[in-house]
């Protein structure tokens, strides 16, 4: 590494490629690309693209599963029907606090977590009475194959 005398480590003389300076970003001191691996406290960055399409993928495997192992019966799925709706109704609201560009700054961060906090909160409002009474319905066999499932 070619640390300057006196700089803080992995911040390097302007111009010079080192961990965390990417291309776009040389000759800009003491600034470092996004680690997608960083345990920042305000969670993964990346962009609304990225963002969407894992909560999608997410939100249709869980929904895929429980009626795999759960195996509703006629009496029982329109109440599945309603749990998928009211998914579907969650998901978009999270969805919608997917960013659309990176914050730059720890605030900016912070700020963009909490969105996501606050999407997470109303889509679980939003899905605790369908799934309550989808979960009425099923018999005890049903109940346990879903959670050792």
């Amino acid at each position: 590494m070619t640390d300057r005398p006196g700089s803080p480590r992995g911040l390097e003389a302007p111009g010079l490629r080192g961990p965390g300076i990417t291309g776009q970003d040389r000759g800009v001191p003491g600034r470092r690309a996004p680690d997608p691996n960083d345990p920042d406290i305000t969670g993964p960055r990346g962009e609304a693209g990225i963002c969407q399409e894992r909560l999608t993928r997410m939100a249709r495997f869980r929904l895929e599963r429980i009626e795999r192992l759960v195996r509703p019966t006629d009496a029982q799925r329109a109440a599945f029907e309603d749990l998928k709706t009211a998914s579907a109704k969650a998901l978009d609201i999270v969805r919608a606090a997917c960013p659309i560009e990176t914050p730059l700054t720890p605030t900016g961060r912070l700020e963009l977590a909490e969105k996501r906090v606050e999407a997470r909160l109303q889509a679980i409002k939003i899905l605790r009475p369908p799934l309550e009474a989808f979960y009425r319905l099923l018999s005890d066999e049903q109940k346990v194959r879903w959670s050792l499932g």
